[in-house]
Protein backbone atom coordinates (compact mmCIF):
# COMPACT_ATOMS: atom_id res chain seq x y z
CA UNK A 1 0.00 0.00 0.00
CA UNK A 2 1.25 3.50 -0.80
CA UNK A 3 1.94 6.00 1.99
CA UNK A 4 -1.38 7.72 1.21
CA UNK A 5 -3.10 4.34 1.45
CA UNK A 6 -1.50 3.64 4.83
CA UNK A 7 -2.66 7.02 6.13
CA UNK A 8 -6.21 6.40 4.90
CA UNK A 9 -6.28 2.90 6.40
CA UNK A 10 -5.30 4.31 9.81
CA UNK A 11 -7.90 7.08 9.50
CA UNK A 12 -10.59 4.52 8.70
CA UNK A 13 -9.56 2.23 11.53
CA UNK A 14 -9.64 5.12 14.00
CA UNK A 15 -13.04 6.23 12.69
CA UNK A 16 -14.53 2.74 13.00
CA UNK A 17 -13.23 2.35 16.55
CA UNK A 18 -15.91 4.84 17.55
CA UNK A 19 -18.61 2.35 16.52
CA UNK A 20 -16.82 -1.02 16.43
CA UNK A 21 -14.43 -3.19 18.35
CA UNK A 22 -11.36 -3.37 16.10
CA UNK A 23 -8.30 -5.61 16.35
CA UNK A 24 -5.09 -5.14 14.39
CA UNK A 25 -1.53 -6.45 14.50
CA UNK A 26 1.56 -6.64 12.31
CA UNK A 27 1.10 -10.40 12.00
CA UNK A 28 -2.39 -10.06 10.57
CA UNK A 29 -1.21 -7.32 8.23
CA UNK A 30 1.96 -8.92 6.89
CA UNK A 31 1.05 -12.61 6.95
CA UNK A 32 -2.70 -12.64 6.34
CA UNK A 33 -3.06 -9.37 4.36
CA UNK A 34 -5.69 -8.08 6.80
CA UNK A 35 -5.28 -4.46 7.89
CA UNK A 36 -7.65 -5.01 10.79
CA UNK A 37 -10.49 -7.23 12.04
CA UNK A 38 -13.92 -5.95 13.07
CA UNK A 39 -14.79 -7.86 16.25
CA UNK A 40 -18.12 -6.27 17.21
CA UNK A 41 -20.47 -3.31 16.79
CA UNK A 42 -20.79 -1.34 20.04
CA UNK A 43 -24.56 -0.81 19.67
CA UNK A 44 -25.42 -4.28 18.38
CA UNK A 45 -25.68 -7.09 20.93
CA UNK A 46 -25.53 -9.96 18.44
CA UNK A 47 -22.48 -9.99 16.18
CA UNK A 48 -21.55 -12.60 13.56
CA UNK A 49 -18.03 -14.01 13.32
CA UNK A 50 -15.09 -11.54 13.28
CA UNK A 51 -14.68 -9.96 9.86
CA UNK A 52 -11.22 -9.27 8.40
CA UNK A 53 -10.68 -6.30 6.13
CA UNK A 54 -7.98 -5.21 3.71
CA UNK A 55 -8.11 -1.54 2.72
CA UNK A 56 -6.56 -0.22 -0.48
CA UNK A 57 -6.58 2.96 -2.55
CA UNK A 58 -5.49 1.00 -5.64
CA UNK A 59 -8.54 0.27 -7.75
CA UNK A 60 -8.75 -2.83 -9.93
CA UNK A 61 -5.35 -4.27 -8.90
CA UNK A 62 -5.54 -7.98 -9.84
CA UNK A 63 -2.26 -9.06 -8.21
CA UNK A 64 -3.30 -7.45 -4.93
CA UNK A 65 -6.75 -9.08 -5.07
CA UNK A 66 -5.21 -12.45 -5.82
CA UNK A 67 -2.64 -12.26 -3.02
CA UNK A 68 -5.31 -11.20 -0.54
CA UNK A 69 -7.65 -14.04 -1.48
CA UNK A 70 -4.90 -16.67 -1.45
CA UNK A 71 -3.60 -15.70 1.97
CA UNK A 72 -7.06 -15.52 3.55
CA UNK A 73 -8.14 -18.86 2.08
CA UNK A 74 -4.81 -20.53 2.88
CA UNK A 75 -4.58 -19.51 6.54
CA UNK A 76 -8.25 -18.75 7.40
CA UNK A 77 -7.45 -16.07 10.01
CA UNK A 78 -11.17 -15.16 9.93
CA UNK A 79 -14.12 -17.10 8.51
CA UNK A 80 -15.06 -14.15 6.31
CA UNK A 81 -13.08 -11.24 4.91
CA UNK A 82 -13.53 -8.18 2.73
CA UNK A 83 -11.38 -6.44 0.14
CA UNK A 84 -12.17 -2.72 0.39
CA UNK A 85 -11.29 -0.33 -2.43
CA UNK A 86 -11.50 3.33 -1.44
CA UNK A 87 -11.95 5.70 -4.37
CA UNK A 88 -9.62 8.70 -4.79
CA UNK A 89 -10.78 11.80 -2.95
CA UNK A 90 -12.80 9.90 -0.36
CA UNK A 91 -12.92 11.82 2.92
CA UNK A 92 -13.18 9.41 5.85
CA UNK A 93 -14.36 12.13 8.24
CA UNK A 94 -16.62 13.69 5.61
CA UNK A 95 -18.88 10.73 4.93
CA UNK A 96 -16.62 7.97 3.66
CA UNK A 97 -16.13 6.39 7.08
CA UNK A 98 -19.85 6.36 7.81
CA UNK A 99 -20.52 4.65 4.48
CA UNK A 100 -17.95 1.94 5.30
CA UNK A 101 -19.72 1.39 8.63
CA UNK A 102 -23.11 1.24 6.86
CA UNK A 103 -21.69 -1.22 4.31
CA UNK A 104 -20.34 -3.49 7.06
CA UNK A 105 -23.73 -3.48 8.83
CA UNK A 106 -25.47 -4.29 5.57
CA UNK A 107 -22.99 -7.00 4.64
CA UNK A 108 -22.74 -8.83 7.94
CA UNK A 109 -26.48 -8.94 8.59
CA UNK A 110 -27.64 -9.54 5.01
CA UNK A 111 -29.05 -12.96 4.07
CA UNK A 112 -27.95 -12.30 0.48
CA UNK A 113 -24.29 -12.26 1.56
CA UNK A 114 -24.49 -14.80 4.39
CA UNK A 115 -22.55 -17.45 2.47
CA UNK A 116 -19.89 -15.16 1.03
CA UNK A 117 -16.42 -16.00 2.38
CA UNK A 118 -14.65 -13.28 0.38
CA UNK A 119 -16.41 -10.03 -0.48
CA UNK A 120 -15.37 -7.09 -2.64
CA UNK A 121 -16.43 -3.61 -1.55
CA UNK A 122 -15.87 -0.19 -3.11
CA UNK A 123 -16.59 3.05 -1.27
CA UNK A 124 -16.60 6.75 -2.18
CA UNK A 125 -17.90 9.86 -0.40
CA UNK A 126 -21.40 9.23 -1.72
CA UNK A 127 -21.98 5.50 -2.17
CA UNK A 128 -20.83 1.95 -1.58
CA UNK A 129 -21.17 -1.17 -3.70
CA UNK A 130 -20.39 -4.84 -3.26
CA UNK A 131 -18.78 -6.91 -6.00
CA UNK A 132 -17.84 -10.54 -6.54
CA UNK A 133 -14.10 -10.65 -5.97
CA UNK A 134 -13.66 -13.88 -7.94
CA UNK A 135 -15.54 -12.61 -10.99
CA UNK A 136 -13.65 -9.30 -10.92
CA UNK A 137 -10.31 -11.10 -10.71
CA UNK A 138 -11.11 -13.46 -13.59
CA UNK A 139 -12.02 -10.48 -15.80
CA UNK A 140 -8.37 -9.37 -15.93
CA UNK A 141 -5.90 -10.80 -18.50
CA UNK A 142 -3.60 -13.67 -17.57
CA UNK A 143 -4.14 -16.78 -15.46
CA UNK A 144 -5.41 -16.06 -11.97
CA UNK A 145 -6.31 -18.38 -9.12
CA UNK A 146 -9.91 -19.56 -9.44
CA UNK A 147 -11.13 -20.01 -5.86
CA UNK A 148 -14.01 -22.19 -7.10
CA UNK A 149 -11.83 -24.50 -9.16
CA UNK A 150 -11.89 -28.25 -8.31
CA UNK A 151 -8.82 -29.88 -6.84
CA UNK A 152 -6.24 -31.15 -9.31
CA UNK A 153 -4.88 -34.71 -9.30
CA UNK A 154 -1.41 -35.61 -8.03
CA UNK A 155 0.87 -36.13 -11.01
CA UNK A 156 -1.30 -34.04 -13.33
CA UNK A 157 0.63 -31.84 -15.78
CA UNK A 158 -0.40 -28.18 -15.40
CA UNK A 159 0.28 -24.75 -16.83
CA UNK A 160 0.72 -21.64 -14.72
CA UNK A 161 2.86 -18.64 -13.91
CA UNK A 162 5.53 -17.98 -11.29
CA UNK A 163 4.06 -14.96 -9.51
CA UNK A 164 6.39 -14.42 -6.55
CA UNK A 165 9.81 -15.74 -5.57
CA UNK A 166 12.17 -15.38 -2.65
CA UNK A 167 15.73 -15.65 -4.05
CA UNK A 168 17.27 -15.52 -0.56
CA UNK A 169 15.34 -18.59 0.66
CA UNK A 170 14.83 -20.11 -2.80
CA UNK A 171 11.10 -20.69 -2.86
CA UNK A 172 8.03 -19.03 -4.31
CA UNK A 173 4.50 -19.51 -5.61
CA UNK A 174 3.00 -20.61 -8.93
CA UNK A 175 -0.56 -19.67 -9.89
CA UNK A 176 -2.70 -21.87 -12.14
CA UNK A 177 -6.32 -21.48 -13.23
CA UNK A 178 -6.76 -25.16 -12.46
CA UNK A 179 -6.55 -24.85 -8.70
CA UNK A 180 -8.01 -22.64 -6.00
CA UNK A 181 -4.68 -22.25 -4.18
CA UNK A 182 -1.22 -21.37 -5.48
CA UNK A 183 1.45 -24.09 -5.71
CA UNK A 184 4.57 -24.03 -3.56
CA UNK A 185 7.70 -23.77 -5.71
CA UNK A 186 11.10 -24.77 -4.33
CA UNK A 187 14.38 -24.24 -6.15
CA UNK A 188 15.19 -27.96 -6.00
CA UNK A 189 12.09 -28.76 -8.07
CA UNK A 190 13.07 -26.52 -10.99
CA UNK A 191 14.07 -28.84 -13.85
CA UNK A 192 15.00 -25.94 -16.15
CA UNK A 193 18.37 -24.62 -14.98
CA UNK A 194 18.04 -21.42 -17.02
CA UNK A 195 14.80 -20.68 -15.19
CA UNK A 196 16.42 -21.44 -11.85
CA UNK A 197 19.30 -19.08 -12.48
CA UNK A 198 16.90 -16.37 -13.63
CA UNK A 199 14.89 -16.65 -10.43
CA UNK A 200 17.98 -16.76 -8.21
CA UNK A 201 19.24 -13.51 -9.78
CA UNK A 202 16.06 -11.57 -9.10
CA UNK A 203 16.44 -8.40 -7.09
CA UNK A 204 20.11 -8.72 -6.17
CA UNK A 205 21.89 -10.30 -3.21
CA UNK A 206 19.80 -10.78 -0.06
CA UNK A 207 16.50 -9.85 -1.68
CA UNK A 208 13.51 -11.52 -0.09
CA UNK A 209 10.18 -11.45 -1.95
CA UNK A 210 10.01 -10.37 -5.58
CA UNK A 211 6.32 -10.00 -6.49
CA UNK A 212 4.15 -9.45 -9.56
CA UNK A 213 6.14 -11.83 -11.74
CA UNK A 214 4.51 -13.45 -14.77
CA UNK A 215 6.83 -16.26 -15.87
CA UNK A 216 4.90 -19.00 -17.77
CA UNK A 217 5.77 -22.53 -16.67
CA UNK A 218 4.61 -26.13 -16.92
CA UNK A 219 4.84 -28.44 -13.90
CA UNK A 220 3.35 -31.45 -12.16
CA UNK A 221 1.05 -31.45 -9.14
CA UNK A 222 3.18 -32.96 -6.39
CA UNK A 223 0.44 -33.24 -3.77
CA UNK A 224 0.59 -31.57 -0.36
CA UNK A 225 3.93 -29.96 0.35
CA UNK A 226 5.37 -31.00 3.76
CA UNK A 227 5.38 -28.06 6.17
CA UNK A 228 3.13 -25.91 3.95
CA UNK A 229 -0.62 -25.65 3.53
CA UNK A 230 -0.15 -25.67 -0.25
CA UNK A 231 0.34 -28.27 -2.98
CA UNK A 232 3.87 -28.69 -4.31
CA UNK A 233 4.97 -27.92 -7.86
CA UNK A 234 7.36 -30.55 -9.30
CA UNK A 235 9.50 -30.70 -12.46
CA UNK A 236 9.02 -27.01 -13.21
CA UNK A 237 10.04 -25.80 -16.66
CA UNK A 238 9.51 -22.66 -18.71
CA UNK A 239 6.43 -22.94 -20.89
CA UNK A 240 7.40 -21.73 -24.37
Amino acid sequence: MTSNGIILEKQLRTYLEGSCGVYFSDTYDKRYKLDFVVMKFHKVVRFPDPFGLQVTTRLDAPHKMEEFGCMVLQYRPTKRAGYLEVEPGTDIEGGGGELVYAALLSLLFSKAHAGDTLVGLRVSNTAFEFFDLRDRLQSFPGPHVDWNAPETVVGELLEGEVRRYNPAEKYGHIVSRRRSKPFHLHRTEIADEVLGEELDALGGVGTRWVKHLRIPVIFSDGGKCPGHNLPAALKVRVHK
